[in-house]
């Protein structure tokens, strides 16, 4: 029987530790009885002996499949997927798991590490464009380096100039550096595309950086100007209207433009 064909390989083993028959007999019959522990004891025997380096690679990629999958073990997958990440025909497959290992175990720097040597040797556009994002996110999420983290949200950019995810991200990171002139292009590229409520918050973020933060009156006066005419005004827009009415520039503009939003208001008191 199976069984004791079994005992005789394991008694061989004993003998001969490096006997290839009873190892290859032992690793199916393991296998196929998913006494998973054993099966990796032999397989790590295999790679330890084997002489061809093509065979010693698949043992090598069986060994560290079965110890995340079936042993849940997460250290001895790290452990054989490091080893195989330098191997260039399971360089891939290696990375894609060390990623999700570095991920659970928060070994954040490590995951940096990999990815920027993925990002160097991404050969098309749309695997440059998944590695960019995912480091921009690390930087940003977990490392908290936000001048990264915009670096890569830019580089992006550059792949995508109308990626949404970017301009997002590029603007989160501007916001938080004070770096207002980025935050300014970026909410005027979203404008070009935005509607309805969407649009009215852009614009009204615009005009409020270009008058307060960048003392770009002109710009910021068309921007106003287009708010005070809509159907509803936003208190807030009001607000910014007139703080800038007694400004020497644009103060006059700006009142010619609030006075019938005044008058409106002041109808709606009687």
């Amino acid at each position: 029987s199976a069984d004791s064909a079994a005992e005789l390989y394991e008694r061989a083993l004993e003998l001969e530790p490096s006997n290839k028959t009873a190892l290859g007999e032992l690793e199916s019959y393991y296998r196929d009885g998913e006494q998973f522990e054993k099966l990796s004891a032999i397989l790590e025997n295999q790679i330890g002996i084997e002489e061809d380096p093509e065979v010693r690679l698949d043992k090598t990629v069986a060994l560290a499949e079965l110890c995340g999958e079936q042993l849940n073990d997460p250290d001895g997958a790290r452990q054989w997927w490091e080893e195989l990440q330098h191997e260039p025909r399971a360089r891939g497959k290696a990375c894609a798991h060390l990623e999700e290992i570095y991920a659970e175990q928060q070994e954040w720097d490590l995951l940096s590490d990999l990815l920027l040597q993925q990002r160097e040797e991404a050969e098309s556009e749309a695997d440059q464009k998944l590695v960019m994002v995912k480091l921009a996110g690390l930087y940003e999420q977990r490392l908290d380096n936000l001048e990264e983290a915009f670096h890569w949200y830019g580089e992006l950019l550059q792949l995508e100039p109308d990626s949404g995810a970017a301009l997002q991200g590029a603007k989160r990171c501007a916001t938080q550096l004070e770096d207002w002139e980025t935050v300014a292009r970026v909410d005027t590229t979203l404008l070009e595309t935005a509607e309805g409520e969407d649009a009215a918050v852009l614009q009204k973020e615009l005009a409020s950086i270009l008058f307060e933060r960048l003392g770009e009156k002109e710009q910021g006066l068309q921007h106003l100007q287009s708010l005070l005419q809509a159907d509803t005004i936003d208190p807030e827009v009001k607000e910014l209207a007139m703080s800038q009415i007694s400004d020497p520039d644009v103060g006059f503009q700006v009142s010619l433009t609030l006075e019938p939003v005044l008058e409106q208001d002041a109808e709606w008191d009687k």
